[in-house]
């Protein structure tokens, strides 16, 4: 929103499905290619999708994974690199003409939480804690 407003990127349309105009609510969710990412990520969080716009999200992440469980934590981290994941494809795709496929992304989102996931010396023991595992 910010680079068309200061006149940086003229074109508006989407780098990574070409089709409508970019703003935060299509990047993230009404686009075919971010669409595809965060299904795959909820569905490995065991999660449902409970917003379509930015601050909904936000707002759910907000409520809803509050407190030190295996559960909690990993949709956290799952939500912070999924949005960065995407971000950076965006940049990649504008900035740098590179073009990666859903399934690369959705490896290095898995990665990074499996990295700081393990990470983590003091997690609270949970029912739910298993089906993470």
């Amino acid at each position: 929103d910010r680079l068309v407003f200061f006149g940086i990127t003229p074109n508006h349309s989407c780098p990574q499905c070409v089709l409508l105009g970019e703003d935060h609510d299509h990047l993230f969710f009404n686009c075919s290619y971010s669409s595809k990412v965060w299904t795959t990520v909820l569905t490995k969080c065991n999660a449902n999708r409970q917003s379509t716009t930015w601050l909904g999200l936000v707002e759910v992440v907000a409520r809803d994974c509050k407190g030190k469980s295996l559960a909690t934590i990993s949709k956290r981290l799952a939500f912070c690199c999924t949005v960065y994941q995407v971000w950076l494809e965006r940049n990649n795709r504008i900035f740098s003409n590179e073009r990666k496929p859903e399934e690369i992304i959705l490896k290095a989102i898995i990665c990074m939480v499996r990295q700081r996931a393990l990470s983590l010396n003091s997690i609270k023991q949970s029912p739910t804690d298993y089906w993470y595992l």
